[in-house]
């Protein structure tokens, strides 16, 4: 299960080509079946997710 931790105001635009992406990587690094997919988002609000100083507001996890 992959899990993907990020602001909901900049998760949610790119969560299906975001899972499309690691869907690839899976499948070409580590030989996974194309449709093993397991994915999940948690888009959060701004003060659940502390992020280290020097990154943006995209930062995601």
């Amino acid at each position: 299960m992959i899990r993907v931790y990020g602001l909901r105001e900049k998760l949610n635009p790119i969560k299906s080509r975001l899972s499309d992406l690691i869907n690839t990587c899976m499948v070409e690094a580590l030989k996974f079946p194309p449709n093993k997919r397991a994915h999940r988002f948690f888009p959060l609000e701004r003060e659940d997710l502390y992020y280290p100083e020097g990154r943006t507001d995209a930062y995601t996890v």
